[in-house]
């Protein structure tokens, strides 16, 4: 077995790759989560994506590593289980590489309309915002949906 995933990580299989690091940090922010809760939300804190726009700009890796976690295991399964057939479809017919920048991109542009939205919230002057983390893969997952479903309709 340990053989099959070090194999994962020499080939090109992104998929598999980036379900399996989902999986990995899942399990380690929840392990550390139950062991200690004040570090599993320091940990979740220093990952998330921020809605308030000074902790982004303190944090600007978040805009990346957001994706990385989930709010519960039904969030990872359905978020991988939907990275597992769109990605398949997108990888298939547009490349690896599409795959990758298509994934990406979608992620972080979800995550900075994420911080657009709140902010425009907080310009108008609506009252009891604070800062709600943002986690899970559901954007950059949704780019290869859409993508999908708009290239490849039938």
């Amino acid at each position: 077995m340990l053989e099959d995933l070090k194999s994962l990580f020499r080939g090109n299989n992104f998929i598999g790759q980036i379900i399996l690091i989902n999986a990995i940090v899942f399990l380690i922010e929840n392990l550390i989560a139950n062991l200690s809760p004040e570090i599993g939300i320091q940990i979740t804190r220093w990952f998330a994506m921020h809605s308030y726009l000074p902790t982004v700009l303190t944090s600007p890796w978040t805009i990346v590593t957001y994706m990385l976690f989930h709010g519960g295991f039904q969030h990872l399964f359905w978020n991988m289980i939907m990275l597992y057939w769109f990605g398949r479809i997108v990888n298939d017919f547009m490349g690896r590489e599409r795959l990758i920048g298509l994934y990406f991109t979608g992620g972080i542009a979800g995550a900075l309309f994420y911080l657009a939205v709140y902010s425009f919230r907080m310009l108008t002057g609506e009252e009891g915002l604070v800062d709600y983390p943002l986690v899970g893969a559901s954007a950059g997952i949704m780019a290869l949906v859409a993508f999908a479903g708009f290239r490849f309709g039938d």
